[in-house]
């Protein structure tokens, strides 16, 4: 890096850049001046704005540069204008009158509408400009169906026309960039011409799915052409003279290519071609709300691999984690990615289980709470298949109860337990095996949660969805014998 001083006035406060013009503009508040500095060679001329000019603005699209001089709300006096700069020929083109202390100034380039903050009056003033005459240079694009594509690397055809008269000169280029006009501007690729027109192809670098911006403008040849007037003991200083910058909005809906195996999640994000012991770890922690999946690159899809019918369900459960160990136990054969990309709907996951895509049975598994002498809590089930994985979310009264401990009850060896305490007044739970945690029709004591505040009186609340999952990654519908909405009370 280097650095460089330039001269430009008396506290310099803001300064703004047109990238397409390569001309920066300084509000200069003692001075009562704009200095515009060519980008080029560092030149710098000076045009008077009046009092206190404390902010400045570039519209590249318009060429237009705005200045708010604050007034007597900043040391100046009582005009609380906001400057509109001629960007062509720098000159003072009119000026706007805003509330008490125009301070900041933005922007929107589409709508090229201006939006001023007054310090002052505690309001905002929208400067909606005025109609100007059609620039003889003009480009447009041919929109996408809908303006929306499934590319995540989109080509556009752009098509410049020129009406200059009496001589229109030929657009020689078109120069776009993606989603802000700061950035640097790259030429698209010349396919045809006429006297009058050129069409060129734009195609973007790899874009996120979303909502986009394509901005692009012509040039046609006297983009170099010396029309700024001559500065005291200056050479005449290069303009650019160009069509009118443009923007087209779209969306990018791409999808997200199946990559990878199902539960292959280790290591973050894209997982490594194999599902071990570590992936098994990694969709624990994603359960019990440790880790978040991303839907790039496809990481909650490689995630929700269970059912293994249908390759997920839109949901993160306990089935995920029996599928996972089934994977990697060798009782199910590797699977390509597949399945929902993206989490189920709302009514889908109000469903307990989730098994819409699953294997439902028509009776019902129960999970109960029950209290200890000592005010400990205990989690059972009573199911009516063989269970491998119960997840659940319990809700608690943390300033009385102070922070949970959890343990396994009666259970075989092989279970695990990962446990989700981060947010106070929150546990989410998981257990998962290898076989099953307990007999068919019998009930089977899973944990049991003391808290730090042993003598201490609060609740624990069952909240949210329930997850119990059969040997095979299947959904076993579940009941609560304590709705969500009701306190179980834990006292010593």
């Amino acid at each position: 890096h280097s650095a460089t001083s330039v001269i430009v006035g008396s506290q310099p406060l803001a300064v703004a850049v047109n990238p397409i013009t390569n001309k920066i503009y300084v509000a200069n508040s003692q001075s009562g001046n704009v200095a515009i500095i060519n980008g080029a060679t560092n030149g710098v001329v000076n045009r008077a704005t009046g009092t206190f000019p404390s902010s400045v603005v570039v519209n590249p699209s318009t060429n237009k540069i705005y200045v708010g001089k604050c007034g007597t709300a900043c040391g100046g006096s009582s005009n609380n204008l906001v400057n509109v700069i001629d960007g062509t020929l720098d000159s003072l083109l009119s000026s706007v009158t805003a509330a008490a202390g125009p301070s900041e100034i933005a922007i929107n380039t589409i709508t090229n509408k201006v939006y001023v903050s007054n310090r002052a009056s505690g309001n905002v003033t929208v400067i909606t400009p005025a109609p100007t005459n059609v620039i003889p240079l003009n480009t447009s694009v041919t929109p996408f169906a809908g303006n929306t594509t499934t590319s995540a690397t989109p080509t556009f055809t752009l098509t410049a026309t020129s009406s200059y008269t009496p001589t229109a000169p030929p657009p020689q280029n078109i120069y776009f960039q993606m989603d802000t006009t700061n950035g640097t501007w790259t030429k698209a690729t010349n396919t045809g011409s006429t006297a009058t027109t050129l069409t060129a192809a734009a195609t973007t670098a790899t874009l996120q799915n979303g909502v986009h911006i394509l901005y692009f403008f012509a040039t046609d040849g006297s983009d170099a052409t010396s029309i700024n007037p001559v500065p005291p003991e200056d050479s005449p200083e290069s303009s650019g003279v160009i069509g009118g910058v443009n923007a087209y909005l779209f969306l990018v809906n791409a999808g997200t290519a199946a990559t990878g195996f199902e539960a292959d999640v280790a290591p973050r994000q894209g997982g490594d071609g194999a599902v071990l012991a570590t992936d098994i770890t990694q969709v624990r922690r994603f359960v019990s709300g440790l880790d978040t999946p991303s839907l790039s690159p496809n990481e909650f899809q490689r995630t929700d691999s269970a059912p293994r019918a249908s390759l997920g369900d839109g949901l993160v459960n306990s089935g995920d984690v029996v599928q996972a160990r089934r994977y990697v136990a060798g009782l199910d054969p590797l699977t390509n990615a597949g399945g929902p990309t993206v989490a189920a709907d709302e009514p889908l996951r109000a469903r307990i289980g989730g098994s819409v895509f699953g294997t439902k049975v028509a009776e019902s598994s129960v999970l109960r709470l029950s209290s200890g002498n000592g005010g400990q809590v205990f989690v059972e089930l009573v199911s009516v298949r063989e269970v491998a994985a119960v997840s659940f979310r319990l809700r608690y009264d943390a300033a009385k109860l102070g922070k949970p401990l959890v343990s396994l009850s009666e259970l075989p060896d092989g279970a695990v337990l990962t446990v989700n305490d981060t947010v106070a007044g929150e546990l989410t739970v998981l257990i998962d095996s290898a076989g099953p945690l307990g007999a068919v029709g019998e009930a089977v004591r899973l944990v049991e949660i003391s808290f730090l505040n042993e003598s201490a009186v609060g609740s624990v609340v069952l909240d949210g969805e329930v997850s119990v999952s059969d040997l095979f990654g299947n959904d076993v519908r579940v009941l609560s014998e304590w709705s969500p909405r009701e306190n179980h009370p834990v006292s010593p």
